[in-house]
């Protein structure tokens, strides 16, 4: 857990947040997700620079946090200030944050890793000792809503980049394939048995037919050993070559072309 913040440094941070440190205030400054901001007085800027100052006090303190903070600010710990001034601030939006932040706000959201399970209650545990539970509240559900934002986003685009990648995957298998011509997925053979089962349907392919091969790696190995059992009635041309996915068609040559042999 992070340490208490000290008498002095919460009545500070109360203050500038109008806030008596004693008591619930009738009626709290407003902080919600679009709040103007006028509501933090004449200087937003005092009142910011508090906070955040509180904020990474409390974090340099806490070995592990100070060790994690540390190694992903390039041990700059000016940035950790700067993006956390961003990220208090209840006017930013998911795309004010830097890579940064959004490491900062991941860690104080999620639940990922240890980190992620150690600063996600000590942020909540500060924020809760420094102000009143009703702005606390807010500036944790603001904090939240970033969170949300930027991991919906980034969700979407991984699903748009899977359709683009399985749109391009069954074109080009439906423009390289033909009614005569048999897909085989390798990875999903055995591999104690891939080599035989491919030598197996070679061997039955039909005058003209063909098999296409998909596998993650250049499948040099089983081109060599087909050259070695049938030699040039084995045809071997490559449709793709990596870097990840490798396309190989297969076919037997006619008569014609190898009774010369």
């Amino acid at each position: 857990m992070l340490n208490k913040v000290e008498p002095a440094d919460q009545f500070h941070a109360a203050a500038a947040w109008n806030i008596d440190p004693k008591s619930e205030p009738a009626s709290p400054p407003a902080l919600a997700i679009g709040a103007p901001r006028e509501a933090f007085g004449e200087n937003p800027e005092i009142a910011i620079d508090d906070l955040v100052f509180t904020v990474v006090a409390a974090f340099r303190r806490h070995p592990h946090i100070n060790n994690v903070m540390t190694h992903i600010s390039g041990a700059r710990w000016e940035r950790v200030e700067q993006v956390l001034r961003v990220i208090l601030d209840p006017l930013a939006g998911s795309r004010d944050l830097s890579p940064l932040a959004r490491n900062i706000v991941d860690l104080m959201c999620a639940d990922r890793g240890v980190t992620g399970r150690i600063l996600k209650p000590c942020f909540r545990d500060l924020l809760a000792t420094v102000l009143s539970p009703r702005l606390a509240a807010r500036l944790t559900a603001h904090v939240t809503c970033l969170f949300l934002e930027f991991e919906a986003a980034e969700r979407q685009a991984a699903d748009k980049c899977a359709f683009i990648t399985n749109q391009r995957s069954a074109r080009l298998m439906s423009e390289s394939a033909n009614i005569s011509e048999r897909v085989i997925h390798v990875q999903g053979i055995d591999p104690r048995h891939r080599h035989a089962v491919i030598f197996q349907l070679f061997g039955h392919l039909a005058p003209e037919a063909s098999l296409q091969l998909i596998v993650d790696h250049d499948p040099k190995p089983l081109r060599f050993q087909l050259e070695a059992r049938h030699g040039s009635r084995g045809q071997w041309t490559y449709l793709e070559e990596g870097p990840d996915l490798w396309r190989v068609r297969v076919r037997q040559a006619p008569i014609s072309e190898t009774d010369h042999v």
